[in-house]
Formats: structure tokens, sequence, C-alpha cells
């Protein structure tokens, strides 16, 4: 799920990750942009996400009806990325109409917002917008990528720490380098990625979230 369906909480940092799907768009047939903000019942959001699709679900108040229409807008999109800007309450995909982001449909949906009951009650993993300590970020990796014998190779010991210890403690970076190398078992694409991690660890910790999900997150 880590990689498709992405949810962030925190107060700072979010514009940074929006701007940066917005700047790697062709990456993409579309950008799906919905600010959702204190309007977030079910029917407000269908009309939101429904407004950005150039559909016309108004005159519709059956909820079912309504959800059927937008999963048909979103089948027209291909291959999209779904942001919802600032969720303040969670929210059953299936019940608005968002279809499940799948590697198989090559969609991508992130979620903002500033409440950790969000991202539970939308049962995905929070990741917050703050720096984790070396163990928090190792285990969060070792999470993401769910195959902890990586750590009983000697050859990938070395490296899987060095990988973490570059992530800076940035929860983001963490997670979507995890996700890109979740499935590699060639060690020298994992010596690529070390380099190019190492090539973009200047500035601020948001200008590294920045510079590291360019990298990794859109691909």
């Amino acid at each position: 799920m880590v990689g498709w369906r992405v949810i962030l909480y925190g107060m700072g940092g979010i514009e940074h990750i929006n701007n940066l799907l917005l700047e790697r768009k062709d990456k993409f047939d579309n950008v799906i942009w919905v600010t959702v903000s204190t309007e977030s019942n079910k029917i407000n959001l269908q009309d939101k996400i429904a407004r950005v699709l150039s559909l016309n679900i108004s005159n519709c108040d059956d909820e079912i009806v309504r959800a059927a229409k937008l999963l048909a807008g979103f089948e027209t999109k291909k291959r999209y990325v779904l942001i919802l800007d600032d969720l303040w309450e969670s929210c059953s995909l299936k019940e608005v109409g968002i279809p499940e982001p799948t590697r198989q449909n090559g969609c991508k949906l992130v979620v903002t917002t500033r409440s950790l009951d969000v991202c539970l009650g939308m049962s995905c993993k929070a990741i917050p917008m703050r720096l984790l300590s070396e163990d928090e970020a190792l285990n969060l990796f070792l999470d993401v990528t769910q195959d902890r014998i990586l750590l009983s190779s000697t050859k990938f010991d070395e490296i899987v720490n060095v990988v973490v210890q570059e992530c800076a403690g940035l929860p983001l970076a963490v997670v979507t380098i995890a996700g890109s190398l979740k499935a590699v078992v060639d060690i020298n694409e994992w010596e690529i990625a070390l380099e190019d991690l190492r090539e973009c660890t200047k500035g601020s910790a948001s200008d590294q979230i920045f510079e590291k999900l360019k990298l990794f997150t859109i691909g």
C-alpha cells in the first residue's frame, strides 16, 4: 500500500509535497488536486472531486449513484495522481467513489492532513512530518520493505544502514526509498540509490524531503 496510498500529517512540509507532484506531472496522464478543507463530509467531497473531473452530479442525491459516476470519471483519467489536500475527516474511498490506487493501475493517492485521527481512520500508516531517530528510521525502513531478512545478509547489512542514515531522519524519504527498493535484490542497484541520495543531502530538512522525493516518489 505504501507508495500508492500515502497519508501525510503535520503542520509543515505539506506544500513541498504538493509542489513536487505538480512539478513532476509529466509522469502521469493527470494530476488531480482537490482542496478539501473543513467541508469534508461525503457529499461535499464528492462535489469537489466532481468539479475537478468536470462532472455534474449536483442533481443526484443518491450517494451510491454519485460514487459510481465518480468512479467512471476516474477511469477516463488513466494513470493519475490524486491529491486530497487538507482532509479533516477520514473517508471510505469506495463510498466516495475513488478507485483504490494500485501498482497495476499505476495511480497514486496522496492525502495531506493535520490530524492523526484521519490517518488512523483510513487504516494507513501515518507519516509524521518530523525527524526520526536512527532506530525509528531503521524500523520504519524495514517495516516498509517487509523483509527484515535483509539484515541477516552481510552484503546488505551495511548498505541498508547507510541508506537509512542518508535519509537523515526524514520519514517521507525513508518510506519512499524503502518502497522503491522493496523488491530490489541486486546490491548494485542499492549502491546506485545510495549515491543518488548522497547527491541530495544538502540544505534544510524540507529541502531534503523535496529532493529525495524527486528521486524516489514519482516513477
